[in-house]
């Protein structure tokens, strides 16, 4: 399941075999919210097909496309509470990653947690290029 993901393309198959452990298949369909803002956070998502709209109160704030993620800002800020809504614009396929094991994940593969680290940091600049 999370083979091909660039995210996770450093792990080899035993790494990859349990976190995938950890994981679930879910079905969004079009139109239907993700999440919403300060709902607790306890997961991450990755877009395996279809397109999720991130926004918040007032504007759309990016596209989350095929093989890239969203829900991570929650689980590496306190308090771990969403920071924008998310709804599918289309049927969406995604991955559904349990924080505790990215957490767990990070300790013995920190490059996975840089680059979540990464677009933690550009997604906090373009929302600050909004206000």
């Amino acid at each position: 399941m999370l083979e091909g993901i660039d995210l996770f393309s450093s792990l080899n198959k035993a790494s990859l075999d349990t976190l995938s452990m950890f994981c679930q298949q879910r079905r969004v369909k079009s139109w239907d919210i993700l999440f919403s803002k300060w709902e607790e956070s306890t997961s991450m998502y990755i877009v395996i097909s279809g397109k999720l709209e991130v926004f918040d109160e007032q504007r759309v704030l990016w596209f989350v496309n095929a093989w890239e993620f969203v829900g991570e800002m929650s689980l590496f800020t306190e308090p771990k509470v969403r920071s924008a809504s998310v709804k599918a614009i289309e049927d969406t396929n995604l991955v559904v990653l349990l924080g505790f094991s990215i957490e767990q994940l990070s300790q013995t593969h920190p490059e996975i947690l840089n680059q979540i680290r990464k677009v933690i940091e550009e997604r906090n600049k373009k929302n600050q290029s909004l206000t």
